[in-house]
């Protein structure tokens, strides 16, 4: 799918309410700060996202992230869609990690010309959700040549 599309497949993900609870940092369901960031620029991104986001790996990551808040977070099924509009955001339109990067120490490093991030907990195990995440694994050696 286009990845304007995506945007307003996102967007349509909450409500206008939410939007303005968002936004006035009051939603009615614990967001992380990182979630109401991510959330919050793409709102007010107004440059049209050019390319394409792959269809299926955006139903893996939202199947994935789905069952993990099913299991780990089940007490607040409201704010699921936060975490999953938040990262479809970070992941495929943002290009960025979904780990939040100040939390985890994750670090971005210039490679080609290009933004490349680096974090310490990528899994490297298939079937989780760091299978989908742009971010490279934070290895310490490399991580030293890199670095400026």
């Amino acid at each position: 799918m286009r990845k304007e599309e995506l945007k307003e497949r996102i967007l349509s993900m909450l409500t206008e309410k939410e939007w303005a609870d968002l936004a006035a940092g009051a939603p009615a369901v614990p967001v992380s700060r990182g979630n109401r960031a991510a959330l919050l620029r793409l709102k007010e991104t107004v440059e049209p996202f050019e390319g394409t986001a792959d269809d299926n790996a955006v139903r893996v990551l939202e199947r994935r992230l789905d069952e993990y808040m099913k299991r780990y977070w089940a007490e607040e099924p409201d704010a699921h869609r936060y975490v999953t509009a938040a990262s479809l955001a970070q992941a495929f339109l943002f290009g960025m990690p979904l780990h939040p990067v100040e939390t985890v120490n994750a670090h971005a490093v210039t490679r080609n010309g290009g933004t490349v991030y680096l974090c310490p907990y990528k899994e490297k195990e298939p079937g989780t959700v760091c299978d989908l995440c742009p971010a490279e694994r934070a290895e310490p050696e490399k991580e030293k040549e890199e670095r400026p």
